[in-house]
């Protein structure tokens, strides 16, 4: 997303506090960001239970919530901290989305996977920024998907799908 929740990468927007726009703007408009991916993944899911299939979100490793940064992990979350005002309201918005993703699987809409947290226990470096991870990272983050699409499959499809 861009500037605002409703923009693209890089789409100039009018600043809220008329400072000179650049790409590391931001409005801080967590709550209509949190909103939108939600709203978004429920017509995921409901789009895909309706035509007979299921919906597996995962909600990704993320920097600002490891417990246990690298040096190397330190340094790249102080750079990319530079347009929030702090990682607590990254952490809030995380925590909103693991909340209504649960909601969401709790109803039926999809299935839920919180891997925010996969990478406490890691003492290695497994971001390569605040988004991005090393290969030991994927490598981690793929074995627990591949167990949870695993027990998804076995379950079958949805009750009342259409065949």
């Amino acid at each position: 997303m861009g500037s605002r929740a409703r923009t693209l990468f890089g789409q100039p927007t009018p600043t809220r506090d008329g400072s000179p726009w650049d790409e590391n703007y931001h409005d801080h408009d967590y709550d209509q960001r949190v909103a939108d991916y939600l709203e978004i993944m429920r017509r995921a899911g409901a789009f895909a239970t309706h035509e007979g299939n299921t919906t597996l979100v995962v909600l990704q490793p993320s920097l600002v919530e490891k417990a246990h940064r690298t040096a190397i992990e330190e340094q790249l979350l102080a750079l990319s901290l530079r347009p929030h005002p702090s990682a607590a309201a990254l952490e809030q918005s995380y925590q909103a989305i693991r909340s209504g993703l649960a909601s969401l699987e709790r109803s039926g809409t999809l299935h839920f996977l919180d891997c925010s947290r996969l990478f406490d226990g890691e003492r290695a470096t497994t971001f390569a920024d605040l988004w991005h991870f090393s290969d030991f990272g994927h490598r981690l983050l793929g074995v627990a998907m591949a167990e949870r699409v695993a027990a998804i499959l076995r379950a079958g499809p949805p009750a009342g799908s259409r065949p």
